[in-house]
């Protein structure tokens, strides 16, 4: 364990894991995804006692997109996530407003869901350009009221 805490941006944990990433590259090539999810394990337990902190697990999922590792969602995440993209589909307030849909997700499981998460969720829906027409564009903000006469 380090005698004394170092603090270190993200910017310098990134380099310090690709640094590391890259050595072990230079020794043995990495053959599959799983292979740099075990070598990114291993590194963060290394961080960990290097510099007698963690590292976020959501720097860790921003480093492994960065390199290339889709996530594997929990059922619970997948349910979560077609429920939200046919809330989605059917209508298009939800699909134009990420905070209110965010609410409805939660509301509507009772449990919260991780900002990461969400936002991956969020950004693979609005990847694709095939949504069909929205069935609904409820006022989910009650603003259209203002403007009827």
């Amino acid at each position: 364990m380090a005698d004394h805490l170092v603090k270190l941006s993200d910017k310098e944990k990134a380099d310090w894991f690709h640094d590391q990433i890259n050595r072990r590259l230079q020794v043995k090539s990495i053959e599959s995804e799983q292979e740099l999810i075990d070598l990114t394990r291993f590194l963060r337990d290394t961080f960990r006692k290097l510099y007698g902190r963690d590292v976020a697990g959501s720097f860790m999922r921003r480093m492994l997109n960065d390199l290339g590792v889709a996530r594997e969602h929990s059922q619970g995440v997948k349910k979560k996530r077609d429920w939200m993209f046919n809330l989605m589909d059917e209508n298009q307030s939800f699909r134009d407003n990420k905070t209110q849909c965010r609410k409805a997700v939660v509301a509507y499981f009772g449990e919260s869901i991780l900002g990461i998460v969400f936002d991956e969720l969020w950004n693979e829906y609005h990847a694709r350009s095939d949504h069909p027409d929205a069935s609904k564009n409820i006022d989910i903000h009650g603003q259209k009221a203002l403007f009827d006469e």
